[in-house]
């Protein structure tokens, strides 16, 4: 529920990001992004639908690029250590949770 209020908007650093990999600048890049952002905030469409249309988009991303700069699961892969270390940070979690997690990311190094 949360993500679908979003209205996609969660994309737009990726979106930006690979537009400037692909060669475009990084301020016409966040100028289309933002364009994009407020009309989708407006209502005017699903940001990832607007994008698709826009030219300049896709003459820098094919449609493959772009649908993976909204994938939740490359977006997310990331946010569970970031919230461990933030309340490992803040004293938060209990000492056996910290234990057990430095563990669980120790066997993780291992096996990669």
């Amino acid at each position: 529920r949360n993500i679908d209020a979003a209205r996609e908007l969660y994309a737009s650093e990726g979106v930006m990001l690979a537009l400037v990999e692909k060669g475009m600048a990084r301020q016409d890049a966040y100028s289309v992004v933002q364009a994009h952002a407020m009309r989708t905030w407006e209502g005017e469409g699903r940001f990832s639908e607007l994008l698709a249309k826009d030219e300049r988009v896709r003459k820098h991303l094919s449609k493959k690029e772009l649908a993976a700069c909204f994938d939740l699961d490359e977006t997310l892969r990331h946010a569970g250590a970031i919230v461990r270390r933030a309340l490992d940070a803040s004293g938060a979690r209990p000492s056996a949770e910290k234990s057990s997690a430095k563990k669980k990311s120790a066997n993780k190094k291992r096996k990669a």
